[in-house]
């Protein structure tokens, strides 16, 4: 895959912090105003949604992100979005035409800048290894699905390099159970190696090396969705869905 020139490098560093600026300014001042105008957690979640996703849609554009094939802004009812995971490209992809919060792990929090940029972006953490704190972050995601914002999940729990569909944990579907909403199901794939962020990779480094790519074409393709009435129970619905994905993905 060609490279970008030095010039258009510079460009593109440039525009991403621009943009990444620029949300951090726009998110601190809705925050602002939601605790000066004492908006509902409602609207709260929806407008953080909203943003993130116009915001997506720009940091696309700043990567030079591209779509293998069109696939056009979704009006999916609220619900549970799972996905497989390569990177944290997947997020703006996913939310750039399905709009949602993210769930994203305790450790992605407690680091500096990022953590603080997701915390921002109304990202819900949890601790997967702790099974005393999981109940609570399930009612948090069970909230958000409630008051009618989606939520987007990785149920593989890691990104991976892109190999295979790992299996996928059962527990945070139990959120989708107790809100009485959709599953949406969505599968991505990229085209150049160098895209899989894996391991004990670092920020820095990875992202100097997907900038210098010329373009990164996305292959996204949604699935459907179990709609009332779901499987019986988070396990059934966990593999069904990993059995979905994966299909797909070996077709992309």
């Amino acid at each position: 895959m060609a490279t970008v020139t030095k010039l258009n490098l510079t460009f593109k560093i440039l525009r991403v912090l621009l943009m990444i600026g620029s949300f951090f300014i726009e998110s601190i001042l809705y925050e602002l105003v939601f605790w000066i105008a004492g908006e509902k957690e409602k609207t709260k979640f929806q407008m953080r949604a909203n943003k993130l996703s116009r915001y997506s849609r720009a940091m696309m554009k700043a990567f030079w992100m591209t779509w293998a094939q069109t696939v056009p802004l979704l009006h999916l009812r609220p619900g549970l979005i799972v996905c497989n995971h390569q990177s944290y490209l997947d997020i703006f992809a996913l939310a750039a035409i399905a709009p949602g919060l993210f769930v994203t792990s305790v450790e992605v929090r407690n680091q500096s800048w990022l953590g603080s940029l997701c915390k921002i972006a109304g990202c819900l953490f949890v601790e997967r290894r702790s099974r005393s704190g999981l109940s609570k972050e399930i009612r948090a995601i069970d909230l958000v699905l409630t008051l009618g914002t989606s939520v987007v999940v990785f149920p593989e729990a890691t990104s991976t390099a892109g190999e295979d569909v790992l299996p996928f944990k059962a527990a945070l579907y139990q959120a989708a159970i107790d809100a009485q909403v959709s599953i949406h199901h969505f599968c991505i794939r990229y085209e150049q190696p160098q895209i899989p962020y894996v391991d004990k990779m670092t920020i820095g480094p990875h992202l100097q090396q997907v900038l210098k790519l010329e373009k990164i074409p996305v292959h996204l393709r949604f699935l459907g969705s179990f709609n009332e009435p779901l499987p019986h129970t988070r396990y059934e619905m966990a593999k069904q869905s990993h059995q979905l994905i994966q299909h797909a993905y070996h077709s992309l």
